[in-house]
């Protein structure tokens, strides 16, 4: 019966969390201030502290990744000119 009942059980928000389904996992977290709460707050807008970094990190790559292919084109043409 314990088994049966696992499947059905919604995942909890930290498992959510700890593999990064943040958007399940804020659903989950909006069920449950609504159901204490007796009042309809969206969480949409709520950024957990890790997409925001992995954001930074993500922004951060591309730039890196941009400039690498700058500087690439620059010594490409510096080999032209010789």
């Amino acid at each position: 019966m314990g088994l049966v009942g696992a499947f059905m059980l919604p995942e909890s928000p930290e498992y959510l969390y700890s593999f990064y389904k943040f958007d399940e996992c804020r659903a989950v977290l909006e069920g449950i201030n609504n159901k204490w709460n007796k009042k309809e707050d969206r969480l949409e807008d709520y950024e957990f502290d890790v997409e925001v970094e992995l954001r930074r990190i993500r922004f951060k790559s591309a730039i890196a990744d941009k400039h690498e292919e700058f500087m690439n084109s620059l010594a490409k043409a510096e080999e032209h000119k010789k």
